[in-house]
């Protein structure tokens, strides 16, 4: 860290009434807590999805009576439309979470230090 980093680091322990080897400590703690988390949202939305490919193919062997061809396959899209766009959701989120991911469990230092300068930055 340099200098000015430290001095925030600091300035941020004094008013939290603690000290700054002692914030570091808990932010390094926290970057480990976070990446638990992560996994746990990651199974999540494992889940999600094979819940999503399980609606597809339900809706796909799934012919309710009754229904003209028409509304049969209007209905069939709607339900596409929406598990694809539910998926490409939880796709894209896994897909830019990913990095941060990484770097909380193979350089915690660095997350913490990360998130410490969004702090500052967002309180100016």
């Amino acid at each position: 860290m340099n200098k000015d980093t430290l001095d925030l680091l600091k300035d941020m322990a004094a008013k939290l009434g603690t000290t700054a080897d002692h914030l570091w400590a808990v932010m390094i703690r926290q970057a480990y807590v976070s990446f638990v988390t992560d996994l746990i949202l990651y199974i999540a939305a494992g889940i999600a999805l094979y819940a999503i490919v399980k609606g597809v193919r339900l809706c796909l062997d799934n012919k309710p009576a009754g229904l003209t061809g028409e509304d049969r396959q209007f209905g069939f899209t709607v339900l596409m439309v929406i598990f694809s766009v539910m998926g490409v959701i939880v796709c894209l989120l896994i897909v830019c979470n990913i990095p941060g991911t990484i770097t909380k469990i193979v350089n915690p230092e660095y997350w913490a230090l990360r998130q410490i300068l969004e702090t500052v930055k967002g309180a100016k």
